[in-house]
């Protein structure tokens, strides 16, 4: 009997495994247009044009960073963006993905979740530009009224 079980097990696990990995490849439509969501949103974060990356969220985002906390809100978070990387002082930054590490999950009846790790260049006071590190993310996407949100 425990031997029935161990194959059950085994095969539920097989059959499974392609439907599972499938969703988090390359080249699906769903990955084909996160990915171009997520190109699209961090050309412009961190260029001071919050009118243009307005859309990319929904009202009641939520921001959790591990340095900066929890933020609430897609007015609060607009208000830091302008805060941080607008005027001539402001500090610099851009975003590069980290090839190969993106992935996306669907959730029925929800949208879907993008994982991946990505690196920032930093350019502050006219300093060279510098990369502090790798950061991994998770964003969660809604799919409502036709429309891709964080």
């Amino acid at each position: 009997m425990k031997r029935l079980s161990v194959l059950a097990i085994i095969a539920l696990t097989i059959a499974f495994a392609p439907a599972a990995k499938a969703q988090s490849s390359p080249h699906t439509a769903l990955y084909d247009t996160l990915a171009r969501l997520d190109s699209a949103l961090f050309s412009i974060a961190y260029t001071c044009q919050p009118d243009k990356i307005v859309h990319f969220f929904t009202e009641d985002l939520e921001f959790y960073h591990d340095k900066g906390g929890v933020m609430r809100g897609r007015d609060a978070f607009l208000e830091t963006l302008k805060k941080n990387f607008c005027g001539p002082q402001a500090t610099r930054l851009r975003r590069e993905l980290v090839p190969g590490s993106l992935q996306v999950y669907p959730m029925d009846g929800y949208g879907a979740i993008q994982t991946g790790e990505h690196r920032f260049y930093v350019t502050q006071n006219g300093q060279p530009e510098r990369l502090p590190g790798i950061a991994r993310f998770t964003h969660l996407w809604q799919f409502s009224n036709n429309e891709w949100r964080i």
